[in-house]
């Protein structure tokens, strides 16, 4: 808001104005926010699997 005031904007419906930009960022920041979770449930699951057949628990069934 303050930013369009000072571009010259004044005559401004404070808020109708601020339900759009929110609305805009809320949906930008909840893609990102799921893009990391998707990448970070990738690399998990990556490094569970890669790492699983070493654990103690489970290195008893390899060796056999």
């Amino acid at each position: 808001m303050v930013r369009k005031w000072f571009q010259g904007d004044r005559d401004l419906k404070i808020l109708p104005t601020f339900w759009q930009i929110y609305k805009g960022d809320f949906l930008k920041a909840n893609l990102l926010g799921l893009i990391i979770v998707v990448i970070g449930a990738i690399l998990l699951i990556s490094i569970s699997t890669y790492l699983l057949p070493y654990s103690t628990g489970l290195a008893l069934f390899y060796s056999c």
